[in-house]
């Protein structure tokens, strides 16, 4: 799980916290993300953390109150994303999830990784219904396009930030220097992506007010 990032449009929040320790309900946003994870039997993680990681790792610890076994990879704010995974390369399972620490959606591990083997997909990405998206994908589930700009025609979804790899094609294609969205780029060129379409609404807490409607969307939610 990506959870390096400054979270500035979430400021003054994080003035003092890393964006993933946003409270929600009176709980961090993580703790949402990690409950998830083990509903979803997710047994071991790793953080890649960044900016004041170590107030994530003071609140999470080594993941027993979740449920969970959890190790850390730390490193500069300065580190973009690529390099945040080419850290952990070595430590990675053949397949595995990968995800971003500022979204929510109601995800299926089973279902992503049903069509993850089926397809023999390197990587498999959970997918939403947005006009202006970034990703057109056909009815096989196959990625068409891949659209940081988002000015290409029939772009009507958009990934959510949960994504099953599978290691060999990801870090190969992997540049330390810059983005994972670009290895996700090249990936896509290769005709070997599929999405899964994301089956409700997912939340964001990007920025102030996205964080009070994932607030008032994740309410009834019980969690540690």
């Amino acid at each position: 799980m990506l959870c390096g990032g400054l979270g500035t449009r979430l400021m003054p929040l994080t003035a003092d916290l890393p964006k993933p320790m946003a409270p929600v309900n009176g709980k961090p946003f993580i703790a949402y993300l990690l409950n998830q994870l083990k509903r979803e039997g997710i047994v071991s993680v790793i953080l890649l953390t960044g900016y004041k990681g170590e107030k994530i790792r003071e609140f999470v610890g080594d993941g027993q109150d979740f449920g969970l076994s959890v190790e850390y990879s730390h490193g500069p704010v300065e580190w973009d994303t690529g390099r945040r995974v080419w850290e952990v390369r070595q430590q990675l399972e053949d397949h595995f999830f990968l995800l971003y620490s500022d979204n929510y959606a109601p995800f299926s591990a089973q279902q992503m990784s049903q069509m993850h083997f089926e397809k023999t997909s390197d990587l498999t990405l959970l997918l939403h219904t947005k006009p202006r998206g970034n990703i057109k994908s056909l009815p096989s589930g196959l990625i068409d396009k891949y659209d940081e700009s988002r000015s290409a025609f029939g772009l009507d979804q958009v990934e959510v930030g949960y994504m099953l790899a599978r290691r060999a094609p990801l870090i190969s294609r992997l540049d330390p220097e810059r983005s994972l969205s670009e290895t996700i780029i090249q990936l896509v060129s290769t005709r070997r992506v599929y999405g899964v379409s994301n089956p409700g609404p997912y939340q964001s807490i990007s920025d102030i007010e996205r964080l009070k409607m994932t607030e008032e969307y994740l309410f009834k939610q019980k969690i540690k």
